[in-house]
């Protein structure tokens, strides 16, 4: 039998807003007004309010009139989408609205009964109840309920800090440090936050990522307000680099980062700030309409922006607080870039005309005023909300890039002796996108160069690592035994200096997948995907294990899904997908997507000639089996031989494919002319 808790309705409001009827099946609200007044009811005192006190918070700039029509149209709507639960858990009265007691579960309600407990083990459930900050992405176009949600956002914020506090100063060294990343990633705004990570890593035996540590919020004073670490702060990182136990200080430092008053004079390009990864401000895009509605658009589109790109880790986005600061009128980029202190400003517009929208972006680096980076995006208006998110996304997903293309021309044009950590990444990180045998050693030696200078730098470790993977992949390696451990190794590493770093989880999911554990890669993809959602890389590698684990059409779907978000596709990405085509004996489609890849690892060949054999284009394979074979003699470090036999573990490695599709590349290329 199931009981009490078991039965009822899950309603979910913190991380997003989320509604999974007792079997788990999720239940779509798709109104935003709807979702609001759940909200608000799930926080109510007994789940309930009066329809003046919901219509004063949702609509409070209509009359009463138009608000009530407005509620009522909600109810019904929301009534609707409810109904495949098959029975009611908001009821209404002439006066009253109510989330039934007895049908209904809400997470925060959970949360803050977990909170109130002084026991270790109720303390971390509610530390993972805590899955994000209330309601968000969540916007119901009110002011009065964004003021209301604002305020219960922070109240919710302020419990889950108050938590991992007190785990940190409970748990075992090892529980504390992640306590501690956990309160840093609640609470990046306060210094103390920082503090607490760097001396749990210091009691964990990681002085190197405590000193990191203290770099990364040296870093963020230096680019948000331009002021420098506490007294207590630069105590605390003289203790850890010279080996002495951490001693508290008598006159705490101000909590927040805000509080310093000292400031620099460095604009933007100097300091300490300027040494580290890119940063970069949103501006709040324009509204062109002259529609008051599309204010709302516009803003909810510009904070999608910004809270999708901090989740890349390789960026430093400057919070919505100072960005919107620069809403309306005429703007100077450089001002901007002197104000903010970063290298890069993203601005768009918003534009509707009767069905349809219009959406500009346009990069710009600072310094020079140049613009490098724009585009533009037409949607149909069938739905607001899914066109900002969409729109979002792909605004994301090709911006991210964007930055990366403009970082490599900007470490090109440095001179050798001016390279740092950063510059040296991306110089290497330039030749993987179409890296060649002669080009490894360089790419090596800069990443090599890059981890000297900065130990912790996780990225580079997961670049170092992909370098070895690629030469271990296509036999470039003398001894590849070796060249796949030390890339595993490197992997390892930059998942520990960065857990939540989604370019590290999947180039270490790569990795695995070579080395046969597949569980563990799925892991890692999951995970990336979760931590970054918009990056486009991590979700065709995701595809890419599919593929390999037989899931043909998902894989397939995961690729599309990369491809929506990120139209502007790398090189090697029709390469994977050709691998899943192949794999689902789509073949025609297969070498339409290997045919895609221009100045190609001679791999793809091979498998262009599998996908001609199989699509009954035999003479066209046999030539390019034949075009493969010949680069291959004096391409790889070690050549398998001219037998299909001899090429087994090669393709193996390459393709990771199953069984039964492992034989059909078999076939393919034995068809294609390769002796048995």
């Amino acid at each position: 039998m199931q009981n009490r808790a078991d039965s009822r309705v899950q309603i979910n409001l913190l991380g997003g807003f989320s509604i999974a009827a007792p079997d788990g099946l999720a239940v779509t609200v798709s109104s935003k007004k709807a979702q609001g007044l759940v909200a608000y009811l799930a926080l109510a005192p007994g789940w309930s309010a009066t329809r003046d006190k919901v219509i004063g918070v949702l609509w409070s700039d209509r009359d009463d009139e138009h608000a009530r029509n407005s509620l009522r149209q909600v109810l019904t709507g929301l009534k609707r989408d409810l109904a495949p639960l098959g029975f009611d858990i908001l009821l209404a009265n002439r006066d009253q609205l109510m989330l039934s007691v007895e049908r209904v579960r809400v997470d925060v309600k959970e949360f803050e009964d977990l909170a109130a407990s002084t026991a270790a083990g109720a303390l971390e459930m509610a530390a993972r109840h805590y899955r994000g900050s209330l309601l968000d992405g969540v916007f119901a176009k009110d002011d009065v309920f964004e003021q209301w949600a604002r305020d219960q956002r922070d109240r919710l914020l302020e419990r889950a800090i108050a938590i991992h506090e007190r785990l940190i100063d409970a748990g075992a060294p090892d529980k504390r440090v992640v306590h501690a990343r956990n309160l840093l990633r609640l609470d990046p705004s306060r210094e103390s936050s920082h503090r607490s990570l760097m001396k749990a890593l210091s009691e964990a035996g990681e002085r190197d990522l405590a000193l990191r540590q203290y770099e990364i919020c040296r870093d963020t004073l230096a680019r948000e307000l331009k002021t420098r670490p506490s007294a207590e702060m630069e105590r605390l990182r003289t203790a850890i680099a010279s080996g002495t136990d951490p001693k508290p200080s008598a006159a705490p430092a101000p909590d927040v980062l805000g509080s310093a008053s000292t400031s620099s004079a460095e604009g933007p390009g100097h300091g300490a700030a300027a040494e580290g990864i890119p940063s970069l401000a949103v501006l709040p895009f324009s509204n062109l309409s002259g529609d008051r509605e599309q204010d709302y658009f516009a803003d909810g589109l510009t904070n999608d922006v910004i809270n999708a790109l901090c989740r890349f880790r390789n960026l430093h986005v400057i919070a919505r607080g100072s960005s919107f600061r620069y809403r309306g009128g005429d703007i100077d980029m450089r001002q901007v870039g002197q104000e903010l202190g970063v290298r890069y400003v993203l601005e768009g517009s918003v534009r509707k005309s009767e069905h349809r929208v219009r959406i500009t972006a346009q990069l710009i680096e600072v310094a020079t005023g140049a613009q490098v980076w724009a585009s533009r995006y037409d949607r149909d208006l069938e739905d607001m909300l899914i066109v900002q998110d969409e729109t979002a996304r792909a605004i994301v997903s090709t911006f991210g890039k964007a930055v990366e293309t403009a970082e490599w021309s900007r470490a090109s044009r440095m001179s050798p002796g001016g390279l740092r950590a950063h510059d040296l990444l991306h110089r290497a990180a330039n030749l993987w996108i179409r890296p060649r045998r002669e080009q490894m050693a360089v790419a090596r030696e800069q990443l090599m160069q890059a981890i000297e200078l900065d130990p912790t730098n996780a990225d580079a470790h997961a670049t170092l690592a992909n370098l070895h993977y690629i030469e271990w992949e296509v036999w470039w390696a003398k001894d590849r035994p070796a060249t796949l451990r030390a890339a595993y190794d490197l992997a390892t590493r930059a998942v520990r200096l960065d857990e939540r770093n989604s370019h590290c989880r999947w180039v270490l999911a790569m990795i695995q997948m070579a080395r046969g554990e597949y569980e563990q890669a799925r892991l890692h993809l999951e995970k990336a995907i979760d931590f970054n959602p918009n990056d486009a890389r991590a979700r065709v590698i995701y595809g890419w294990y599919l593929a390999s684990a037989g899931q043909h059409d998902r894989a397939i779907a995961e690729m599309e899904l990369a491809r929506r978000y990120d139209p502007l596709e790398e090189e090697w990405v029709p390469w994977v997908r050709g691998t899943a085509l192949f794999a689902a004996q789509r073949y025609d489609e297969a070498v339409q997507a290997f045919s895609e890849v221009n100045d190609p690892f001679n791999e793809v060949r091979g498998y262009l000639a599998a996908s001609l054999a199989q699509a009954g284009r035999i003479e066209e394979a046999r030539s390019m089996l034949q075009k493969f074979l010949e680069i291959a003699r004096h391409d790889m470090a070690v050549y398998p031989g001219d037998r299909m036999q001899d090429w087994m573990e090669f393709w193996h490695g390459a393709s990771q494919y199953r069984k039964n599709d492992l034989d059909r590349l078999r076939e393919g290329l034995i068809k294609a002319g390769m002796p048995e």
